[in-house]
């Protein structure tokens, strides 16, 4: 029987248009027969980015892969389930060379710990039918291929890394899609699981307090850039351990404030909901009193907003609401970052 494992490396909120966002869209494992398969998709910022190859590195050590190249490469066959690629996306498919293990000799993803890699490419292709030309990928978001190992290694975990070639320079994989990561086998997917950041850094080993009206406050820790929401229900605002973080609330945070009461600098998004310290729904003179206060220690705020991508805050959080980002209460300019010890890393 096959199971969802945990996806290390999901698909981001939104993709920069010079960035290209490979990411997983699943990840299923037999425990019986050892067959591993990853979905693999495709994020871009434009629909036309003329050419594009893209390496899956692997430890051969602890994954076999068998090529079924007269489907994946030549389409002379059918394609053989559970072998090599299935469900590969045929626009634009470079049809000359690829889909078999290569080693790694040359490093390309720039990690030790894999020492073999499977490389496809894709580019933009003349439609004689239509006497036109298609580009690649011709959408925003795609779903690449899904690709099937064997796992032969004793252990849980193990090390994939993904690398583009042949790309244009204006293009280039996003940080997180170039970097290592690791599948673990013995942990199942967690459909109740969403990222969080602080300032620009994910957050590790850190206690997130939700606090709710008329109930218990819900403590759960953030792990590897993310947390599980599952015992969660309505809150209002969050708490974090004081250690883990280090407080940037100014004069020049004050002056926004004001600014925006005044309506010289009107303060939006992210911005917004920090200055509105009492979260009360607007920024007034009692927010910019509290902010005063912290700086010249006659009181601290301590509070932090849950916010989406588009900068709204967040007081419940379901399967539709995109990756999270915390803002400390009276920090307009968002300065607020973590302690490094609590910073997650890949």
């Amino acid at each position: 029987m096959r199971t969802n494992l945990y996806n290390p490396l999901r698909k981001p909120a939104t993709t920069d248009a010079s960035e290209l966002a490979v990411y997983l869209s699943g990840i299923t494992y037999d425990a019986q027969s050892k067959l591993l398969s990853l979905s693999v998709g495709l994020a871009t910022g434009v629909s036309d980015i003329q050419s594009f190859g893209l390496r899956l590195h692997y430890d051969e050590s602890q994954v076999s892969y068998t090529a079924d190249t007269a489907y994946s490469l030549e389409k002379t066959s059918e394609d053989t389930p559970d072998v090599g690629f299935d469900s590969i996306l045929s626009t634009g498919l470079n049809r000359g060379t690829g889909h078999v293990q290569k080693p790694d000799t040359d490093d390309y993803d720039a990690d030790t710990s894999t020492t073999s890699f499977v490389k496809s490419n894709w580019t933009t292709v003349y439609d004689t039918t239509q006497a036109t030309m298609v580009p690649f990928p011709n959408a925003l978001q795609t779903d690449l291929y899904e690709i099937n190992f064997t796992v032969i290694t004793q252990g849980t975990d193990l090390n994939f890394g993904f690398s583009a070639a042949d790309l244009r320079s204006e293009y280039s994989l996003t940080t997180a899609s170039a970097a290592p990561f690791t599948v673990d086998l013995t942990r199942e997917a967690g459909v109740d699981v969403i990222a969080v950041n602080l300032g620009s850094s994910a957050l590790t080993g850190v206690e997130l307090s939700f606090v709710s009206t008329g109930a218990e406050d819900t403590i759960v820790t953030a792990i590897n850039g993310e947390f599980d929401y599952s015992n969660l229900g309505e809150f209002s605002h969050v708490t974090l351990d004081a250690n883990s973080y280090t407080a940037d609330i100014a004069i020049s945070d004050v002056i926004s404030s004001l600014k925006h009461i005044v309506g010289l600098e009107i303060l939006t998004g992210a911005a917004l909901g920090a200055g509105d310290v009492d979260n009360n729904g607007e920024v007034a003179i009692a927010d910019v009193i509290s902010q005063l206060k912290h700086i010249v220690g006659l009181d601290t705020l301590t509070t932090f907003d849950l916010v989406d991508t588009a900068g709204n805050q967040v007081t419940q959080i379901t399967s539709e609401t995109t990756d999270l980002k915390l803002i400390l209460n009276g920090d307009v300019d968002l300065s607020t970052d973590l302690n490094q010890q609590y910073i997650y890393t890949i």
